[in-house]
């Protein structure tokens, strides 16, 4: 085999891979829904990327591009990094009980189906080591950071942007709506700066950027990602 041969071949694996992870996740999608009924709940109201609390540097509403968490929805991480895989893993494992949708995670440069998406690199300048850009559009939610720890912020922002019941430990009958727009935030003061356990090995506070305030909250909101 030349060395032109073998240039060509990598790229074909790398195909190949990706196909075999999107195959496999699209098998597994109508599997391993649970069986059992959804517990009952009442109607909740949808939620505004204003009701962020505290109030993000940066937010643009766009009511016409909601995006809805279906049971083909799927979890991209950015390719080759461990810490984003284990981010999304942790918000899998978050929103799996209420919503009782499988949720893959796959470390793939893109899918052909709605995604919640952390992208490593590419955000707006301002958001530094520990913010992070959330883009919603009907096809797709996007996390853009410059590390995980900005990643997993972004994820806890997304978790207050659902129906109060995402916290729910079982299975909820809901419309898991996360309404559309952009929300850019970063930390704005040095005493933000102590107290949440985020991706990566630093403690930070739980305004650093944020965290989820849900007062229903049983579920983590600390992720050990290196």
């Amino acid at each position: 085999m030349t060395d032109h041969d073998e240039r060509l071949e990598v790229p074909v694996r790398r195909r190949h891979t990706t196909l075999r992870l999107l195959a496999i996740a699209a098998l597994a999608l109508p599997l391993t829904l649970p069986a059992g009924p959804a517990a009952a709940t009442p109607h909740t109201s949808a939620r505004h990327l204003t009701d962020v609390i505290p109030a993000p540097v940066d937010t643009r509403p766009d009511a016409r591009a909601a995006f809805r968490i279906t049971p083909r929805t799927v979890i991209r991480t950015a390719p080759g990094s461990a810490a984003a895989r284990q981010v999304g893993n942790h918000l899998a494992e978050t929103l799996r009980p209420a919503t009782g949708y499988p949720l893959p995670v796959l470390p793939v440069r893109s899918t052909p189906l709605p995604e919640i998406a952390l992208v490593l690199g590419g955000a707006d300048h301002r958001v530094g080591q520990e913010g992070y850009q959330l883009d919603v559009t009907r096809q797709r939610v996007t996390i853009r950071a410059n590390t995980s720890a900005g990643l997993f912020a972004g994820t806890q922002t997304l978790r207050q942007l659902l129906p109060a019941d995402i916290e729910a430990p079982a299975r909820r009958h809901a419309t898991w709506t996360i309404p559309g727009g952009r929300i850019i935030d970063y930390p704005r003061f040095a005493y933000r700066g102590a107290m949440l356990t985020s991706p990566g090995t630093s403690t930070r506070s739980t305004r650093s950027p944020r965290t989820s305030t849900s007062s229903a909250s049983t579920k983590s909101t600390t992720c050990t990602c290196t």
